[in-house]
C-alpha cells in the first residue's frame, strides 16, 4: 500500500445519545454500483455522507449535498446498494431498524429515505444493536444482523413496488 492520499473529516453535531454518539463514528465506506460515489454511514452524527471520488488524485470530494440526515438517535452503521435498482439499505445500530433509501441518483449521488422498518420483533425487550446489512446478489432479499437478539432479519424486495 502506498502513502495515504487523503483524509476526510466528517463534520456535524453529535446525536442525542451522549454515550454512543459523543462524536463522529463512521463504520463503513461503500462504493455505489457505478464506482463514482462513496457512501459513509456515521453512527455518531446520524448522517450518511456521500463523497465523489477523484480517481486520478485519490481524493474524496464532498457531494452536493454532502450528506443526508437520518432520524435522531438511529445511529446508521452500514449501507448496502441494490445491484440492479437505484436504491440502498442502511442498518441502524442504535434503533435496531433498517432504512430504505430510494432513488439513489447515480448521476448526482443523492439519497432519499422512504421507509424505516424494525430489524427485531416488537415484542423483544432485551438490548439489541443492528450490525450488518447485505443485499443478495439477485437483489430480491435484504439481510440485516442483530446483536443482542442474535438474529438475522430477512426482508423481501418486491420488484414491482421498488425497494
Amino acid at each position: 500500500m502506498g502513502p495515504r492520499s487523503d483524509l476526510a473529516n466528517l463534520p456535524g453535531e453529535p446525536g442525542p445519545d451522549r454515550k454512543q454518539q459523543a462524536s463522529s463514528h463512521p463504520h463503513d465506506a461503500v462504493f455505489d454500483p457505478s464506482g463514482r460515489f462513496i457512501a459513509v454511514p456515521d453512527k455518531g452524527l446520524d448522517r450518511i455522507f456521500v463523497f465523489r471520488l477523484d480517481a486520478t488524485s485519490g481524493k474524496l470530494m464532498p457531494n452536493d449535498p454532502p450528506f443526508v440526515a437520518t432520524r435522531a438517535g438511529t445511529g446508521p452503521r452500514h449501507i448496502a446498494f441494490h445491484p440492479q435498482t437505484p436504491s440502498a439499505y442502511v442498518i441502524n445500530e442504535l434503533s435496531s431498524s433498517v432504512t430504505t433509501y430510494y432513488r439513489f441518483d447515480p448521476q448526482r449521488g443523492g439519497l432519499q429515505p422512504i421507509q424505516i422498518v424494525p430489524s427485531i420483533p416488537a415484542s423483544y425487550t432485551g438490548n439489541n444493536t443492528g450490525a450488518e446489512i447485505v443485499v443478495a446478489p439477485a437483489g430480491r432479499i435484504v439481510y440485516a444482523s442483530n446483536r443482542g437478539h442474535d438474529s438475522i432479519a430477512i426482508f423481501a424486495v418486491d420488484p414491482r413496488e421498488g425497494p
